[in-house]
């Protein structure tokens, strides 16, 4: 443990002071510029009252010293090591039988007293930063450093006390350049030079990390260090990722690649797990291919059966086909079959989405309410925040006023209320209303919805700031379009022309992207055709 000491300290015995920094930088990884970092390892930021510590944190350690996570600190720990072992377990199956021991280690105590038990929130996002590190093989910047609260869906939140934190790395860790930190942390009244570096994500923290990797230079990264022998358990760990949540920690394109890799390799059912996870990565990666296979024969399970038949109704809803295709028939059924399962709300929704997509808007409707009504009569009202989303939308776009307000403080509210429902959610819900209120003749109500929040990536902040600034010129909205990446800048610029009737907007308009931020688009409509229709209803 390093401690920041007073002036009293450095009075007494300036010249043990600076024995044991050149000790630590001799050490740390973040002091040295020849220390080399390793897999495993990160630097951890705390504070005890006025006093400042930097500790290193480490993964599978058996040695001692350590400090022993207590309270928040624990918490924290645990929470990184079930989000990091659930979604890279299939990468490492090496590292899963034995436990995953995370500890903090004494550096440098220029008191020479004992280590103080290490407790705090702030230790989330490094601790899961350090199990990434193992897992992938991957040693951490030395330049970065992150302090950061995580939650169990890879959310970050803000921590207290950066100041101090930011004064012990200036001090001690000269090599330390950036910060992570929270998407909303609080600005420090003085950086001291450093650079803060903002994100919502532990997905997007990675990508910070390492960003000479991209999702092509992941995928070989990992298949390089990932023997034969482990390629089939990997395969089925995307395919449960994918088919029943969603990855936490490598995002939708890197699973999608994964997978595509694995599905040629593989031969039997886990071809199939992978062709599986491929397809579904690829819809949730905004990619029209690969198709879904068909369903395993072999598979017994109907909550199996059912879960990968609404994902099969999801992606037909994507390719716009046909009203009428029989698996939407073969879906309804089985909907019926197994009523009062969440499969079969689950099911619903889907079915009501793709009703949606073929403008079939009463028979979405219907769809959609039995399946909100189905989550309800689970007492699992934070599931159907899908289903409403997807409601929403069709009501704002028609400009039924009654009917969204109606949707807002009953089942809406309901969802948002509900303590299980998590933050990704609640963005997106709260996205939706906004959304909602704003094209039915409601906006200086849908405003109040449409705030930032932590949990949006870069299309939902894109489609936020596109209703805001359709409601009302905004300083701040008019920076924070410009932050965004030039494409999406791009389509929500070109909305607006749209929506002055400015029609050679149209040609700035890229499909993909008008799917985002309005919702489903035709894949064979002609762009004016198909912004037409959604600008109409």
């Amino acid at each position: 443990m390093m401690i920041w000491p007073d002036l009293q300290t450095l009075r007494a015995d300036p010249s043990r002071i600076a024995s044991l920094v050149r000790a630590f930088v001799e050490r740390h990884p973040c002091c040295s510029s020849t220390a080399v970092p390793r897999p495993g390892t990160a630097s951890a930021l705390a504070v005890r009252g006025r006093v400042g510590v930097l500790y290193l944190l480490e993964v599978d350690s058996d040695k001692g010293g350590q400090i022993p996570l207590v309270g928040d600190a624990a918490r924290a720990a645990e929470t990184a090591r079930r989000l990091v072992r659930y979604d890279l377990g299939g990468l490492r199956p090496d590292m899963l039988p034995a436990p995953l021991v995370t500890s903090a280690r004494q550096i440098i105590d220029p008191r020479g007293e004992p280590p103080l038990p290490l407790d705090g929130p702030s230790l989330g996002l490094p601790i899961a930063l350090a199990l990434v590190s193992a897992f992938l093989d991957l040693p951490l910047p030395p330049q970065v450093i992150a302090t950061a609260q995580l939650d169990a869906t890879g959310a970050l939140y803000p921590v207290d006390g950066l100041e101090e934190k930011l004064a012990v790395l200036r001090a001690w860790a000269p090599r330390v350049t950036q910060v992570l930190v929270a998407q909303d942390q609080r600005e420090p009244t003085d950086r001291l030079g450093l650079e803060m570096v903002r994100v919502g994500t532990l997905a997007a923290a990675l990508r910070t990390l390492w960003p000479e990797l991209d999702a092509q230079g992941m995928v070989r990264h990992v298949l390089g260090r990932c023997p034969t022998e482990h390629r089939p358990q990997l395969a089925r760990r995307l395919f449960q990722i994918s088919v029943y949540g969603a990855p936490h920690v490598l995002d939708w394109g890197i699973v999608s690649l994964l997978a595509q890799n694995l599905a040629r390799e593989l031969e039997g059912r886990d071809a199939w797990h992978a062709q599986v996870a491929a397809a579904v990565a690829a819809r949730h990666d905004n990619q029209s291919e690969p198709a879904l296979p068909p369903l395993d024969p072999d598979l017994s399970p109907a909550s199996l059966r059912l879960v990968l038949l609404a994902h099969q109704v999801q992606d037909q809803a994507d390719r716009a086909p046909a009203h009428g295709t029989e698996v939407a028939e073969v879906a309804l059924a089985a909907a019926r079959q197994h009523a009062g399962t969440p499969e079969s709300a689950r099911l619903l929704g889907a079915l009501g989405r793709l009703a949606a997509a073929w403008g079939a808007l009463d028979e979405a409707r219907q769809r959609l309410a039995e399946a909100v009504a189905g989550w309800t009569a689970l007492y699992q009202e934070h599931q159907a925040s899908h289903a409403l989303c997807e409601w929403l939308r069709l009501e704002g776009a028609s400009g039924a006023t009654a009917a969204v307000l109606d949707l807002v403080r009953g089942p809406a509210q309901g969802v948002l209320d509900h303590p299980d429902t998590d933050e990704a959610s609640r963005a997106f819900l709260c996205l939706a209303i906004g959304r909602a209120l704003v094209q039915s003749g409601q906006g200086a109500q849908g405003l109040s919805w449409l705030r930032p929040s932590p949990m949006e990536v870069d299309h939902a902040r894109a489609a936020r700031l596109r209703w805001r600034i359709a409601v009302r010129e905004d300083d701040d909205d008019r920076r924070a379009l410009d932050a965004l990446p030039p494409e999406l800048q791009q389509e929500v610029r070109a909305l607006l022309r749209l929506e002055h009737g400015e029609q050679e907007a149209l040609a700035a308009l890229d499909a993909a992207e008008v799917e985002r931020m309005l919702g489903w688009c035709p894949p064979d409509v002609a762009r004016a055709a198909h912004v037409a229709r959604w600008w109409r209803y």
